[in-house]
């Protein structure tokens, strides 16, 4: 059940290979709809939006996590510990360059959060930054063993930061909650993103991205 905190620590291990990189937005698109199952609509957030800044940025994001979901990254490890804070960073490498940055920790022992980056150049272009926060609450439920497990409340937020030129140009967030003693809870598929302010700055938690690119470790500064 993807609702609990630890499962956001279940990621695929891949291998080293690759693919040339497509050149233009709609081979993007091509590529990624190749993988998609038969019968199966392309993902929302990697659909051609008709605005060049936000379609340069889903073209790489499209490519990449094609090559992440198809096991063609170069991947290394950095594991961390800052103070109630523990952590992984996966990073990634296409074809020798750095391109992608999975981190996912526990902040507490009821709220977890993975940041998934793509870079261009070397260069962050988009963050999808997921958190879940989970509690007991509402009446109890009886599973089909008949035991009786606490009711549990989980509240999921998505945010999306499209980057260029260091600072983010765009930013989509969505929200919605989960109860495992309701039979109608929403689809997180039918949650719409919505457009939200920014005033460009690139989430902080960058810098444990790069110090665990460039040193092997992790600055615990950036959680202060």
């Amino acid at each position: 059940m993807r609702y609990l905190p630890f499962l956001l620590f279940s990621l695929l291990l891949t291998a080293c290979a690759g693919e040339p990189t497509p050149d233009t937005a709609a081979e993007a698109a091509a590529d990624t709809q190749l993988t998609t199952p038969a019968g199966r609509d392309l993902p929302a957030d990697q659909k051609m939006t008709g605005d060049p800044a936000t379609d340069t940025v889903i073209t790489r994001y499209a490519y990449l996590e094609n090559q992440y979901q198809t096991g063609m990254l170069q991947r290394k490890d950095a594991v961390y510990e800052c103070g109630k804070i523990n952590g992984r960073i996966e990073l990634y490498n296409d074809k020798g360059d750095f391109a992608m940055a999975i981190n996912s920790y526990n902040d507490g022992p009821q709220r977890s959060v993975t940041d998934r980056w793509y870079f261009t150049n070397g260069k962050p272009a988009h963050l999808f930054s997921e958190s879940v926060t989970w509690e007991i609450a509402g009446p109890s439920v009886i599973d089909s063993n008949g035991n009786e497990l606490p009711g549990i409340r989980t509240a999921t937020a998505h945010y999306r930061y499209y980057l260029a030129d260091g600072k983010t140009f765009k930013f989509l967030k969505k929200k919605w909650e989960h109860f495992n003693y309701r039979n109608d809870n929403v689809d997180p598929a039918s949650v719409a993103d919505e457009p939200a302010a920014t005033d460009g700055a690139v989430p902080e938690r960058i810098a444990l991205v790069t110090t665990a690119r460039e040193t092997g470790v992790v600055d615990c500064a950036a959680f202060q």
